[in-house]
């Protein structure tokens, strides 16, 4: 039987509580028209809205004909806030000029005590 899939890629992240920290995300395409989200939630809660505030920072830091590269962030508030026996979870979800959303990268977000 065939399969289609549409999932994103698993990048995981580990950081410190109370660290500032920023990651680089390359991809293969000219981004330039797409607008980007990134969020950190709770995934012990059943609730969506389990979503931490604020969310991740995210920015385009370059763009070619060829590659985008992408850059989310977090403040050493942001990650202080969290808890250390959390089950975090991040994502960043694109959306085209077309309207399409599409979540691309997703994996555990662990804040450890320092």
């Amino acid at each position: 039987m065939a399969a289609i899939l549409q999932i994103p890629a698993t990048v995981d992240v580990t950081l410190v509580r109370g660290d500032e920290f920023s990651w680089s995300m390359v991809f293969s395409a000219d981004l330039t028209s797409y607008t980007f989200t990134a969020g950190i939630y709770n995934a012990s809660l059943t609730t969506y809205a389990s979503i931490v505030t604020p969310s991740l920072t995210v920015t385009v830091s370059s763009s070619t004909p060829k590659t985008t590269t992408v850059v989310a962030s977090v403040v050493e508030t942001q990650t202080g806030s969290l808890l250390a026996a959390g089950n975090y979870r991040w994502w960043l979800r694109w959306v085209s000029p077309g309207g399409v959303t599409r979540t691309v990268v997703s994996g555990q977000f662990i804040a450890n005590a320092p």
